[in-house]
């Protein structure tokens, strides 16, 4: 038998290396779409993120994101009502377990409408982006959705650089592709892309592997005990605010309209054809405190937040979409952590005010 020289051994270790990675960058496989849930075990009820690395790691890849979602892996029969359900962390349910989130209030409502079951999907994502939401819808517009209920606030509709961050950051040429199909390109400013073929490699996409391989590995454990998400624990908000009027770098009396992202809806109404959309101004923390008479919370002064308010209005219904404005529905004494969390009595408020809405979009 000859002698096998070591540094043979590592010549054919390193043509048979170089050519994997040199293949997977050419080939560029969907990998994100292979998932151990809704198979092997159960699908999430919500996208997975979170900040707690014992429950969940946090992926921004779309196609896994949506692989690892009960919705992949529901077929849709002909008596169901779909609904997909956009938004940010409030309605991804922030200090909520999955059970308490507003999809799984009104999936528990068992609500009929004209012979039909509704079937409410979490596809909301812990950051406020109404561009992050429409890539989401974008992606999930295959599901057959009946009526898509978008869960909106100011902060999303302001694109900032870190927009994209959280479903940027790992598909970065999904983003280009789909932002620029749709003439959203304004919207990529914040993206860093290099579509080098380095980082198209096994090698330069190590990171987001590496992050898809960990949301298996953690798919026993939800099939075991469908914890998502550890609330913690949270310091309550003051009531008592600062006199400033200040919002972002404007002052009284009048914001521009411009900064807001409204040509999204223009984008979406095309994209989705003729499937209803229900746009809810969603509930925010309205301290009773100091200085409640000029601001409503330490993000919005009254009079921008009013100003916001209208706008928003004006250009939904633009697009001939429903609108609902529950901006004041939830009581302060029921929020958490931020001016737009809040907890599970206040979920279920917001439940049992929005079900009447959707009933009457499916039932007119």
């Amino acid at each position: 038998m000859k002698n096998v020289h070591p540094w043979r051994l590592l010549i054919k270790a390193l043509i048979i290396f170089v050519t994997l990675n040199l293949a997977y960058a050419e080939i560029s496989p969907p990998v994100g779409r292979l998932s151990i849930y809704n198979w092997l075990v159960p699908g999430r009820l919500r996208l997975p993120a979170g900040k707690d690395p014992s429950y969940v790691v946090t992926t921004s890849d779309l196609d896994s994101l949506i692989a690892s979602h009960v919705i992949s892996g529901t077929r849709k029969v002909p008596d169901e009502y779909r609904v997909l359900v956009l938004g940010d962390s409030q309605t991804w349910g922030e200090r909520l377990s999955s059970n308490q989130t507003l999809t799984e209030q009104l999936n528990g409502a068992d609500l009929v409408a004209c012979g039909k079951q509704l079937k409410f999907y979490n596809l909301a994502y812990p950051f406020p982006s109404v561009v992050k939401d429409f890539l989401i819808l974008n992606r999930s517009l295959g599901y057959k959705p009946d009526l898509i209920v978008w869960m909106l606030s100011a902060d999303s509709l302001i694109p900032g650089p870190e927009a994209l961050d959280y479903v940027a950051g790992r598909n970065p040429k999904v983003i280009f592709e789909i932002l620029h199909q749709y003439h959203l390109d304004r919207y990529t400013t914040g993206i860093v892309y290099n579509s080098s073929l380095w980082e198209s490699t096994i090698v330069g996409r190590r990171i987001p592997l590496y992050i898809l391989a960990f949301l298996q590995l953690y798919g026993p454990f939800w099939a075991a005990t469908r914890i998502d998400h550890n609330p913690g624990k949270y310091q309550p908000l003051s009531v008592n605010l600062k006199a400033s009027q200040n919002f972002l770098n404007y002052q009284p009396p009048n914001l521009d309209p411009s900064i807001f992202a409204f040509d999204v809806f223009d984008v979406t109404h095309k994209m989705i054809g003729q499937v209803p959309v229900l746009v809810v101004n969603e509930p925010i923390y309205i301290a009773p405190g100091e200085n409640s008479t000029i601001r409503y919370n330490s993000d919005y002064p009254r009079w921008a937040y009013d100003q916001y308010r209208q706008f928003l209005q004006t250009f939904v219904l633009q697009n001939g979409w429903n609108y609902l404005d529950f901006y004041n529905l939830i009581p302060y004494t029921e929020f958490t952590d931020s001016n737009f969390h809040f907890n599970s009595s206040g979920e279920v408020k917001l439940a049992r005010s929005l079900a009447p809405a959707i009933l009457r979009i499916e039932c007119p």
